[in-house]
């Protein structure tokens, strides 16, 4: 029987229940007296109305009310050190510790506590709200704490996280493997005249705020968070979101996310964990299964020294999966290994794997999902894989298998079979064969590499910016054998033209021909490249391909206006080329913009001019 917080159940060592005593019991621990933890419940009015859980180890306490984890005391030398004018509150007036989902509209509510593990030195508390079990996990000595959660009910959705909104007397700078700075400052650089979501104009109008400026993608990101000094202290206190395990979350090697920022109605400094996270994807929903798990991750503390923070991200990867963790699915892993080849015999060098569903990888995240890549000879080895169900093998290009065989890939490999994983044991795939698409075309020329990503072109990827997608020229023109990828600009907004010249000779000219585009992303207000945003005709000389103008099925991924120049949404198409389209000598091939917003567009991926064989 689970009681509610405000008639919170006495929990004995041994995980048995008992009444709560009348309220002049309180504050009441609700371990045994031998406990090196703290686990208290208490109550702030005195009509008993609201109840608090205060839980903590040597180094730090947290008191976790119905909602929201507040009041966070950290003492790098222990509470009970000596030294009091150490301990700082890391929360302070700023809303704390919570668990939502679709953005701020749903806070989980935690109706009963707990205590799912206890060993000599680690507690395991688990807060119960209706949707699932938000775990909190203890050690002696350590500073921070880890958490999970299980689901138990939470209902179809896009958008779930986790977080912490935190004093920002304490913290002012972020830290991704991106980005390191200052936060923006609070009122001031909001006073400007608000552009877009989340998004100023600085009250001096050169540049523009906005939050999304701290966004990252999510596997490069296993150890981010927020750094600063408290003028009260004068010392520098750093707080981090460290998660070695990467199973858990939505997406491939190329998913984006927002890690931290600043809160522009309150200040607060948040730190993030998207879980399943949708800044950077057209709207989408999954259903989740029960007891699907996200975590374990560790939130930890120190003294702002990034240095450190690399130390313990090496050592929680190294110990991943936790041995602590007492859930046999989570302990039951396996090793999934193989070697990918072109039909052609050359080895798939270099490229994305990705072990999941069949469906477009973006947009995975309902069970487990794991990405890797192959080497040089085309080997790969996917470990620590979860047995509870059966995978399918999608492979696609990388930023470095440009270099390579696998350049010539135009589509998704997906692996026929599908694939179980068995505890403690490895299944080796053998040497699978990837149909090579050099033996269904020849290739003329290309821009950009099959990464969907827009890596390579200019401003390509490298930094999140907002309105950077405006700094891309209007019309551009590109020679075929004179110019670089780094000369094409990432994404398409404007008004204009982009063309493309290269030669044909006089026995190619009557060839049937294909154009490959593929897209990384596309923001606008309609849901189709084409739409009453940013539209797009492709001619190939005085020749329309397909209609009046190219439509495709993209809809707006939020990308451009959301700081991305990396990408968003993934599409690929091929347009036939007329016969009759060609002249012997110079071509063109021309990309026509009619209709434009600010900031929004389509971004590049790659784009290939094929002969049929």
């Amino acid at each position: 029987m689970l009681l509610p917080l405000n008639l919170l159940l006495l929990l004995a060592p041994t995980i048995s229940a008992a009444a709560l005593k009348p309220r002049d019991t309180v504050p009441r621990s609700l371990v045994d007296e031998s406990s090196p933890f703290v686990v208290d419940l208490l109550s702030e009015k005195s009509d008993n109305s609201t109840q608090i859980v205060k839980f903590g180890n040597d180094k730090f306490s947290l008191e976790m009310g119905p909602q929201y984890g507040t009041k966070l005391l950290w003492n790098p030398y222990g509470l009970n050190s000596g030294f009091d004018n150490e301990t700082v509150d890391l929360v302070g007036s700023a809303v704390g510790l919570y668990a939502s989902y679709e953005g701020a509209l749903h806070d989980l509510n935690y109706t009963s506590v707990t205590i799912s593990d206890e060993t000599e030195n680690m507690i395991d508390l688990s807060f119960n709200a209706y949707e699932g079990e938000h775990h909190m996990v203890l050690f002696q000595g350590l500073d921070g704490f880890y958490s999970y959660f299980v689901n138990k009910n939470l209902p179809t959705l896009g958008e779930f996280r986790t977080l912490f909104r935190l004093n920002p007397d304490v913290y002012q700078s972020g830290h991704t493997t991106l980005k390191d700075g200052l936060l923006p400052t609070f009122p001031d650089d909001f006073k400007g005249t608000k552009t877009f979501d989340e998004t100023w104009l600085a009250p001096d109008n050169s540049s523009y705020i906005t939050k999304y400026d701290w966004s990252s993608r999510t596997h490069e990101e296993e150890a981010f968070g927020v750094y600063g000094t408290y003028n009260e202290t004068g010392k520098d206190y750093g707080f981090w979101l460290v998660s070695p395990g990467r199973d858990f979350y939505v997406g491939d090697q190329t998913k984006q996310e927002l890690m931290v920022h600043r809160e522009s109605s309150t200040g607060d400094v948040v730190l993030l964990n998207m879980l399943h996270g949708t800044h950077f994807e057209a709207d989408f929903v999954e259903d989740f299964p029960k007891d699907k798990m996200w975590g374990p991750y560790l939130w930890y503390f120190n003294n702002g020294d990034k240095a450190d923070l690399l130390r313990r991200a090496t050592k929680e990867r190294h110990n991943w999966p936790y041995r602590w963790l007492e859930d046999k699915k989570f302990q039951s892993r396996g090793t999934v290994k193989g070697r990918l080849v072109l039909s052609n015999g050359q080895p798939a060098s270099n490229v994305n794997l990705f072990l999941g569903n069949e469906n477009y990888t973006m947009v995975q995240g309902a069970g487990y999902q794991y990405y890797s890549f192959t080497d040089d000879a085309g080997y790969f080895e996917i470990p620590h894989v979860r047995t509870e169900t059966s995978y399918r093998l999608q492979a696609f290009g990388s930023f470095w298998s440009r270099y390579t065989a696998a350049d010539k890939q135009l589509e998704t490999f997906l692996y026929e079979k599908k694939i179980n994983v068995h505890k403690g044991k490895t299944n080796d795939l053998g040497t699978i064969k990837w149909s090579a698409s050099d033996e269904k075309f020849e290739e003329l020329w290309s821009i950009g590499a099959f990464d969907r990503t827009t890596l390579g072109f200019l401003d390509g990827g490298l930094k999140y910016e907002n309105m950077l997608i405006e700094s891309c020229p209007s019309d551009l023109t590109y020679v075929i054998g004179e110019d670089n990828e780094s000369d094409w600009c990432f994404g398409k907004g404007k008004k204009g033209v982009w063309t493309v010249q290269f030669e044909v000779d006089a026995d190619d000219v009557k060839r049937d021909a294909q154009l490959y585009l593929s897209f990384a992303g596309y923001t606008g207000n309609a849901t189709f490249v084409g739409g009453n945003s940013t539209s797009l005709a492709v001619h190939v000389n005085d020749v329309v391909l397909g209609r009046d103008r190219f439509n495709t099925n993209i809809t707006n991924d939020k990308s451009t206006y959301r700081s991305s120049s990396y990408g968003g949404n993934w599409y690929l198409t091929s347009l036939d080329v007329p016969s009759g389209a060609l002249t012997s000598g110079t071509n063109n091939v021309s990309f026509v913009t009619t209709n434009s917003e600010v900031n929004k567009g389509f971004l590049w991926d790659s784009l290939k001019f094929v002969w049929k064989l």
